[in-house]
């Protein structure tokens, strides 16, 4: 018997209902299993829809000239007009607050099957000696095992090895089970081209009101219009406008974790 192996004995992989032991073989060693199948495990992540709030739109008027100290300000309500010629101002400036955004609560769907094993193995041993005279004197003579599923001497270890010398006719890697942690990481979204404008119209009267056509300018986060009293009569806020581009990038949903099969053993049989 090569060191390190367990035998003879007899050995049968099947589906279906477990195989009675051999007559000269009665002792059932092991019950295992083969051909493990893990499935395939898939994870994802869904965002729901963003939703973006604009920031406020500010009205400053300066007394001096390039928008330069400040005289005072306010927030800028849509219609609301502001006169801008005959006030103590010099130059005005109109700017828009960056805006915030919050994405749909976020969704992971997880597949991860039950891993299974295609096919059961068992291990028969207790076999007695016949007594016959060995070629080798490290040999013992056993009876072979009989007819399918059983058939052929083997000889087993444990872990995964190489058949010895005399063993190669049939080499199966059995298990006792498995272990399994896979996981789904959790989901997330965050919000990504978050912005809005303002459209501010400008008008030219000497009323110095919002009465006639409006020159409408887009002013955008991060770019404040400012212009001279002397320019215009007066300006409105038109419209707030949000982005069309807002997204939300999704992390996570991932697959983590490892599934294997479980206590191998190399069953080794000769013909």
């Amino acid at each position: 018997m090569p060191a390190g192996w367990t035998g003879p004995v007899a050995y049968a992989s099947f589906t279906g209902s477990k195989p009675a032991c051999p007559t000269d073989y009665p002792t059932v060693e092991h019950d295992l299993s083969a051909d493990f199948d893990a499935g395939t495990a898939t994870c994802g992540c869904t965002c729901g829809n963003p939703s973006i709030t604009c920031g406020p739109v500010w009205f400053n008027g300066y007394s001096s000239a390039n928008c330069s100290n400040v005289n005072g300000g306010d927030t800028l309500t849509v219609g609301e007009c502001k006169q801008v010629s005959g006030t103590s101002n010099v130059s005005e400036r109109v700017h828009i607050n960056s805006a915030t955004g919050t994405c749909g609560a976020p969704s992971t769907s997880s597949n991860i099957p039950t891993p299974k094993f295609n096919a059961d193995a068992r291990i028969c041993g207790g076999v007695t000696a016949t007594g016959d005279t060995c070629a080798g004197s490290n040999e013992i003579c056993v009876p072979q095992p009989g007819t399918a599923p059983y058939g052929k001497m083997c000889i087993y270890t444990n872990g995964d090895a190489t058949c010895p010398t005399g063993f190669t006719d049939t080499r199966e890697v059995v298990y006792e089970g498995y272990t399994d942690n896979r996981a789904c990481s959790a989901c997330s979204c965050s919000p990504q081209n978050v912005s809005c404008y303002a459209v501010i119209n400008r008008y030219q009267n000497t009323a110095n009101n919002c009465g006639s056509t409006p020159f409408p300018t887009n002013v955008t986060q991060g770019n404040p219009f400012c212009t001279s009293s002397a320019q215009i009569s007066a300006l409105s806020l038109g419209s707030v406008v949000k982005s069309q581009a807002a997204s939300c990038q999704k992390s996570g949903g991932t697959l983590g974790g490892v599934v294997a099969p479980t206590q191998a053993r190399t069953v080794c049989c000769a013909n």
